[in-house]
């Protein structure tokens, strides 16, 4: 187990020791041209992401991708 969880970090390394920046200026000008139902249909306001249960989704995904675990 030990080997597999240091291939994944090895793999996943790229990832996580870069300095990342990401500019999100268009969406939002998108955003702000959408109607109330237009918003709600197409939910993609980045401020509405509930971000302790994405990073637990992703974190339990990771585990079974990497890990191989139920």
């Amino acid at each position: 187990m030990q080997a597999k969880v240091k291939d994944v970090l090895d793999t996943m390394q790229y990832f996580y020791d870069g300095d990342w920046a990401f500019v999100n200026e268009n969406i939002y000008k998108v955003i702000n041209v959408l109607s109330k139902e237009e918003r709600e249909e197409f939910n993609c306001d980045c401020k509405e992401i509930r971000w302790y249960d994405y990073i637990s989704d992703f974190l339990k995904g990771t585990a079974i991708w990497a890990l191989n675990e139920d």
